[in-house]
């Protein structure tokens, strides 16, 4: 298992007119692109982006 150091946090409550920032680590296979799929819950729309440079 590899240990990933993130910074900031992204649990707790956000309170109206605030922001949080933070970082998530995923355990993925190696690609030479990956899509990042963000939904919000309370909304019908979504964001996708797509990596391809990594290094």
């Amino acid at each position: 298992m590899i240990q990933i150091n993130t910074t900031g946090s992204l649990d707790g409550e956000i309170g109206p007119g605030r922001d949080n920032r933070g970082e998530v680590p995923f355990d993925v296979n190696a690609s030479d692109e990956y899509e990042f799929i963000f939904e919000n819950p309370f909304t019908s729309g979504q964001a996708i982006w797509t990596i391809t440079d990594l290094e």
